[in-house]
């Protein structure tokens, strides 16, 4: 983490594009791409013309959406309505579709995330969702094709085994989530941390989604970047430069084009001070541990490092517990909302809820195999699926001792 990665730059991923990612979402597709046998995508965005949806059609084998967060009001009737859709005539393969809701949220879609999610039944082999409460919600609206098997990012771990390592308090991770609009909530995962610094002989406390304020300070601290930047494209009119603010930054210069950046030094003691203010309603020594024992990165090999090196993970983020449990580290789940009390049901992985008020982590009454189990079950069940969707996968079926099947 000793060097500075521009705005811009491609991580060499086949489904990323210009960095800073959430982390969560480059773990989702860095475990689709492991699993997928691919020669080539093609990207669809929003403001694909018909003659880009033409040439889609007629070369592609097959339209793939992650849709992992994407099942609450609203979000298929703006982002995928039905009048996109019909412009697709190749097969649609979803993926990771989970429902995203808060406890004491009313849970319904709207009519026209119905007719969406009515037509892309109508135009697939099945849908893969992440748990059963989500399977409930689709049933309830007349989407039965669905096929229940957690998250692809778990096939990350490229093996249908995955051990989990005995628990300790000797080096613990903390995923943490920004709650700042929610008190009772992030005053519930404020209690969580406290009670772990109490056992802990080492904790950290790991940002990888929407915590901006703490994500500067910790990219300042570790040396990611020093800088606050912008770019200017530059014309030369009589010998004289023109600057033009740029709208996008490219990575490079557009021919026979200049470009000049103007650097501003960040402040670390003031960045470090703005993230202590940002978390001042934690008790001290919560504060002092996200602010001074704090790990953020835009790489997600940092994190899937750090997993590898931790005896406990705990946290509010889905993807950081995954994370820890493909590298076989004790994962223990902190329900927040239904999202994760759906994947960690599913999983049938250790969790504390705030449903229950819990938030203490007992060693005792933890046990991650069942989990072993299910995974057999959720490793064969991908397999069934990229058959039956007709896709090509690196992964083969296993026995329900974890064993290939020849």
């Amino acid at each position: 983490m000793g060097y500075v990665m521009p705005p811009g730059t491609d991580q060499g991923h086949p489904f990323l594009g210009a960095w800073p990612h959430n982390i969560g979402d480059q773990f989702v597709a860095s475990g689709l791409a492991r699993a997928l046998d691919m020669d080539e995508f093609i990207t669809l965005t929003r403001g694909a013309t018909p003659e880009q949806f033409d040439y889609v059609n007629n070369e592609c084998d097959a339209i793939i959406v992650v849709a992992q967060n994407a099942l609450f009001p609203g979000w298929f009737e703006t982002h995928l309505p039905v009048s996109y859709l019909r412009q697709i005539r190749i097969p649609m393969i979803f993926f990771s579709l989970g429902l995203q809701f808060r406890f004491g949220d009313e849970i319904y879609l709207t009519p026209g995330d119905v007719e969406s999610l009515k037509h892309i039944q109508d135009h697939c082999a099945s849908l893969q969702v992440r748990g059963h409460m989500t399977e409930e919600l689709l049933h309830r609206y007349g989407i039965r094709n669905t096929r229940v098997i957690g998250c692809p990012s778990l096939l990350y771990s490229g093996s249908p085994s995955i051990k989990v390592r005995a628990p300790s308090f000797d080096r613990v991770t903390f995923t943490i989530t920004d709650m700042g609009r929610l008190p009772d909530i992030h005053g519930w995962q404020f209690a969580v941390i406290d009670s772990l610094i109490e056992k802990s002989n080492q904790i950290t406390i790991a940002t990888q989604g929407g915590e901006f304020v703490l994500q500067e300070y910790l990219a300042l601290r570790d040396g990611v970047s020093f800088y606050e930047r912008t770019d200017f494209d530059v014309t030369l009119a009589g010998g004289e430069p023109q600057d033009y603010p740029r709208t996008n930054w490219t990575g490079g210069l557009t021919e026979g084009g200049l470009v000049r950046s103007v650097l501003e030094r960040k402040d670390l003691g003031k960045a470090r001070d703005s993230a202590r203010w940002y978390y001042r309603d934690a008790p001290e020594g919560v504060r002092d541990a996200i602010v001074e024992h704090g790990f953020y990165s835009p790489l997600m090999s940092e994190y899937i490092r750090r997993a590898r090196d931790q005896s406990l993970y705990v946290g509010t983020r889905l993807h950081g517990n995954l994370m820890g449990l493909v590298q076989g580290t004790p994962s223990v789940f902190a329900i927040h909302d239904y999202r994760l009390k759906d994947m960690a049901e599913f999983l049938e992985v250790p969790s504390i809820s705030i449903e229950s008020g819990e938030t203490h982590v007992s060693l005792e009454e933890l046990d991650w195999s069942a989990f072993a189990r299910k995974w057999i079950y959720v490793w064969n069940g991908f397999v069934d699926f990229f058959e039956e969707n007709g896709l090509a996968t690196t992964i083969q079926r296993v026995n329900d001792k974890g064993a290939l099947l020849v």
